[in-house]
């Protein structure tokens, strides 16, 4: 007989069946076995003034082999609701029963939500790991959001201690109940447990033994989302996005080329209805993780389409708004990454956006604006916009050294300043060959694929750089190269690497965002 446990609130009623069908099971395989081994020793005996006690030994066997299966088949039946049935009475003491129990039932499950809201509050307010494990342990009992908001906790308590411990913590706690609860998670608890195992750098596939389990349970539980059209809530989304993008382990190209059509479908709604700023980040953050897995995504001609649209109503919001220009990066990325045939005026709009934006962008939800100007000015190059006029290339200048109020780094200089020369009609200013010369000397140069570019800069726009400088920049442009690394930088051709997905260091992590209280 095989055991099985369960996470349930007990009822003494319940158990006293249950033990009791048990104490008769029990019974009978215990006699049972003791008649069978009497009636073996009795067959081998030579007396044959025993055939009446063999004969009742026989029959009491098979009786037990005949009655047990009968037994078994009863216990798994629902047992407890048989045992609740009320006797034959009147319709009006059948009434009367029958409201007493619903309202019986109806307080019982008021009581229950409102232990679930007190443990939702014991939660957010635990400051380290012993309190909140300590809330764990004495937690009369939890529901799904109770889960999801241990999980995002404790995601914000692994970021200022321990990450080992709170790993630890996840795998002995929250991994089970969170198993238990994901097939019918809704959106956001579920985007909020996988935005915690990211940020908990916990990889599924490794946690035996729940781990691979936790991560089918999840991958099945979105697709089902998908399918049954229950992706409500765009911070929701932007944190699955978030966590399926940064995740180690692989999801199906079929789930999220679905979960893409689905999240398309609710931004382009949130558009039409919500609110300018909170709509517009989270159309910046969730193109922008789409864009990182643009490979296992097949979007449609038509959803390629409707991508476009989309940009075209987050720019209008953009201009109703310019201080949340930051959404124009994800658009530009997800353009890049998709191959959406987004119109040269359109790309040409959302850049003279950026550029009345305020300035320093300092509402740009990035650790650096100046970087990112610069690579959503790539991005603008890449898909065919590029300045008409040498003062529109100025124009692009002004806004790189306007974005940001520190100093230029190699990063700028080499992806910024790149944008400008690769535009051809760009003629550079004493201020632009100033910072060329700045980043070649810094020491700051680190990687071939810049040294290579500084080169270039300061041979294209006539830098006159120190020998020592060009002597070490040319030492670390042919390292490691081999043979067809010399003859590119000696033909002064293009690098062979190229930035065609955001950096991670481009982004901020979405803000974790707590599950509400009911």
């Amino acid at each position: 007989m095989v055991f099985l446990g369960h996470v349930l609130k007990g009822d003494p009623r319940d158990v006293a069946l249950w033990l009791g069908w048990f104490a008769v099971v029990a019974y009978l395989r215990a006699f049972g076995g003791a008649a069978k081994d009497r009636l073996e020793s009795l067959l081998t005996a030579p007396a044959s003034t025993w055939w009446l006690v063999r004969l009742l030994d026989a029959a009491y066997v098979r009786l037990v082999v005949a009655l047990e299966p009968l037994l078994l088949s009863l216990l798994i039946r629902p047992l407890p609701a048989v045992f609740r049935r009320a006797p034959v009475a009147s319709r009006s003491t059948r009434s009367n029963d029958s409201r007493a129990y619903s309202l019986s039932n109806s307080e019982r499950n008021g009581r229950a939500s409102t232990l679930c809201i007190e443990l939702n509050k014991e939660v957010k307010r635990a400051g380290t790991l012993s309190e909140l494990e300590n809330i764990y342990l004495t937690a009369p009992d939890m529901d799904v959001v109770n889960v999801a908001t241990f999980w995002i906790k404790l995601s914000e308590i692994s970021g200022r201690g321990d990450l080992k411990a709170c790993q630890q913590f996840a795998r002995k706690r929250l991994l089970g109940k969170t198993l238990a609860f994901a097939p019918n998670m809704e959106l956001r608890p579920l985007a909020n447990a996988l935005y915690a195992l990211e940020r908990l750098q916990m990889d599924l596939t490794k946690e035996e033994p729940l781990g691979p389990h936790l991560a089918d349970q999840m991958e099945a539980r979105v697709a089902e989302l998908v399918r049954k059209d229950l992706l409500s809530g765009t911070v929701s989304l932007r944190q699955l996005w978030y966590a399926l993008a940064h995740c180690k382990w692989q999801w199906s190209s079929e789930v999220l080329t679905a979960l893409a059509g689905g999240t398309m479908k609710e931004l382009w709604r949130s558009l039409q209805q919500g609110s300018t700023s909170d709509i517009l980040q989270s159309v910046d953050n969730t193109f922008h993780n789409m864009s990182l897995l643009a490979k296992r995504i097949t979007l449609t001609e038509g959803q390629k389409q409707g991508l476009v649209h989309i940009m075209e109503a987050a720019t209008e919001r953009v201009s109703q708004d310019l201080d949340s220009s930051a959404a124009l990066r994800g658009l530009f990325w997800a353009a890049r990454a998709f191959g959406l045939p987004v119109p040269l005026h359109l790309l040409r709009r959302q850049v003279s956006l950026l550029q009345a934006a305020p300035m320093p962008l300092t509402h740009v939800t990035c650790a650096n604006p100046r970087f990112s100007v610069a690579l959503l000015l790539a991005n603008c190059l890449n898909m065919g916009l590029k300045p008409e006029t040498p003062a529109e290339a100025q124009q692009w200048f002004e806004l790189l050294d306007a974005s940001a109020s520190g100093p230029w780094t190699v990063q700028h200089v080499v992806i910024g300043l790149g944008v400008l020369a690769r535009a051809g009609n760009y003629s550079p200013t004493p201020q632009a060959k100033g910072l060329v010369a700045t980043a070649a000397s810094s020491g700051e140069v680190r990687l071939q694929d810049d040294a290579f570019r500084l080169l270039n800069l300061s041979h294209v726009w006539g830098v006159a750089l120190p020998a020592e400088t060009e002597q070490k920049l040319r030492v670390l442009r042919d390292s490691n190269q081999g043979d067809v690394g010399k003859r590119q930088g000696k033909r002064g051709g293009k690098p062979r690497s190229g930035r065609k997905h955001p950096p991670s260091s481009a982004y901020s992590s979405p803000p974790i965002t707590a599950l509400a209280m009911r």
